[in-house]
């Protein structure tokens, strides 16, 4: 079972970032006891990824670990790093943010509480239009 690490720029807590993907449908995607899976299409492959954290929100290092019948190349280890790293936005700068919330005592209450949360997105055009449907 392949393992890669991927490291979120700071302030980042992957259990903020992941838990709205503990309501949703377990054959999709899951997030529970700290562990997100989601079962992927990799070059052809179908895979099982599992991300949980080993770091902190100031110093974030997240494990990827993915479950395949066969082997999956470099370029499928790239795709699937490429695939969190996106859905999970651990690329996101949100200090700028912080730093001009500051100033308002309700919001630099909020971003003292949620420090860290980077905002999920959804993968694919598909399950954008079947999320919104379905939360309607």
């Amino acid at each position: 079972m392949p393992v890669t690490y991927l490291y979120p720029r700071p302030p980042y807590d992957f259990s903020l970032s992941a838990a709205i993907f503990g309501r949703g449908d377990p054959q999709i995607r899951t997030y529970g006891h700290d562990i997100f899976r989601q079962a992927l299409d990799i070059r052809g492959n179908t895979v099982l990824v599992e991300v949980f954290s080993k770091g902190s929100v100031d110093a974030p290092k997240l494990c990827l670990s993915i479950r395949s019948d066969s082997a999956l190349s470099k370029s499928g280890m790239k795709g699937a790093k490429g695939f969190i790293s996106s859905m999970f936005n651990i690329n996101d700068d949100v200090v700028p943010f912080y730093e001009a919330m500051e100033t308002d005592a309700i919001m630099a209450a909020l971003v003292h509480r949620m420090r860290g949360l980077k905002a999920p997105t959804t993968p694919t055009v598909f399950e954008a239009l079947a999320d919104s449907v379905i939360e309607q």
